[in-house]
C-alpha cells in the first residue's frame, strides 16, 4: 500500500501563515512582516516547525508497516516510548517547542525530501535565510 505524497507546498504555506500571524498582527505570510529583523526571526521559527513536520513524516515512513499505518501522534509516541521509555500521557503534553528540543539531534541531520526542500526554498532565499537549508539538502 503506497502512502500518499504529502503536499509540502501547502504544509509550508500553512506554517508560514500561522507563524507570520504570531509575529505581526494581520500578516498572512512571512514577507508581509514589515520589520526586517522580525521577518527573519519568523522565517527561522517557521523553518523549525516545517523541519519538525518533515521529521514526523520520516518517523511515519520508517515506523509504519503494511498492516499498521501510524498517525503522526502514534509515530511520535512509538519513538519516544522506545527511545526514552516515556509514558504516552507525558508525550501528549509536549509542545512543538519541546519536541524540537527532544528531537534536536535528529532535526540537525534530517535530509529533506526534494518536494519539501523546494516548498520552502524560494521563501527562505527571499528572507536571506538560504543557509538554513544547507545541512538539509
Amino acid at each position: 500500500m503506497a502512502k500518499p505524497e504529502r503536499n509540502y507546498v501547502n504544509i509550508w504555506a500553512d506554517i508560514n501563515e500561522r507563524v507570520a500571524g504570531e509575529y505581526e498582527t494581520g500578516a498572512s505570510y512571512l514577507g508581509g512582516i514589515t520589520n526586517a529583523f522580525k521577518r527573519q526571526e519568523a522565517g527561522r521559527a517557521a523553518f523549525k516547525v516545517f523541519l519538525l513536520e518533515c521529521f514526523f513524516d520520516t518517523l511515519i515512513d520508517t515506523k509504519s508497516t503494511e498492516w499498521h499505518q501510524l498517525t503522526k501522534e502514534a509515530a511520535i509516541q512509538h519513538e519516544l516510548i522506545n527511545r526514552h521509555h516515556w509514558l504516552p500521557s507525558d508525550i501528549n503534553k509536549l509542545s512543538n517547542a519541546e519536541l524540537c528540543i527532544v528531537f534536536h539531534d535528529d532535526l540537525q541531520t534530517l535530509k529533506l525530501h526534494d518536494h519539501a526542500y523546494m516548498a520552502c526554498r524560494d521563501d527562505l532565499n527571499a528572507l536571506r535565510l538560504a543557509q538554513l537549508l544547507d545541512p538539509h539538502a
